[in-house]
């Protein structure tokens, strides 16, 4: 119950990359979710492109090495959140910064709450969102997994369905937030070996 409190009190969010310390300007009211920091040169150079699973990654790709940012952040009424991207994965990367400076995740909720588990974002119920998605594109990236990069408490990783996806493709409008679980020492040292780390 109490997680079901959470995830009411923390449904509006806004995302943006940290390019610098300045904090940005806050609306007021109740409601409304913070805004993103303005990239005014993704919108000359991107306004017109609609993102497919055939252009996607050339895109994103070169839109990675035109911003070098590798921290987001989240707003909400209780805190903020910074969420590191890592240069290890640059398609995932890139993908957050460009659906960041679009303001894809402005008014996105944190819609999935799963006790000791994942808490899940980048969604609504709002046709807005449905509209945002299809202006920016319908692409599921390949995965990125890196050994390196585990599913440890405040990991974060984009969402993907299990349903009818063979190729574990993501998808690059939610991302979840890892909770963590404790392990035993035996299951700590299976993981070590499994993984040789």
């Amino acid at each position: 119950m109490a997680f079901t409190r959470i995830f009411i009190l923390i449904s509006l969010f806004s995302l943006w990359s940290c390019t610098n310390a300045k904090s940005p300007h806050k609306e007021s009211g109740p409601t409304k979710a913070l805004k993103s920091v303005d990239h005014t040169k993704q919108r000359k150079n991107a306004k017109a492109l609609e993102l497919d699973q055939e252009n996607y990654r050339e895109f994103l790709l070169a839109y990675g090495k035109e911003h070098p940012e590798n921290t987001v952040r989240i707003e909400t009424k209780f805190g903020d959140i910074l969420i590191e991207l890592y240069q290890n994965t640059p398609v995932h990367r890139a993908s957050m910064l460009y659906l960041t400076g679009k303001k894809y995740f402005d008014g996105t909720w944190f819609h999935r709450v799963s006790k000791g588990h994942v808490i899940q974002a980048g969604n609504n119920d709002e046709q807005s969102t449905v509209q945002k998605r299809h202006r920016i594109g319908n692409y599921r990236p390949k995965p990125e997994a890196v050994n390196e990069n585990l599913h440890v408490y405040g990991a974060v990783a984009a969402a993907r369905s299990y349903k009818s996806n063979p190729n574990k493709l993501s998808d690059p409008y939610e991302f979840y937030i890892c909770l963590g679980q404790k392990y035993s020492p035996a299951q700590l040292e299976a993981m070590e070996k499994e993984y040789n780390i």
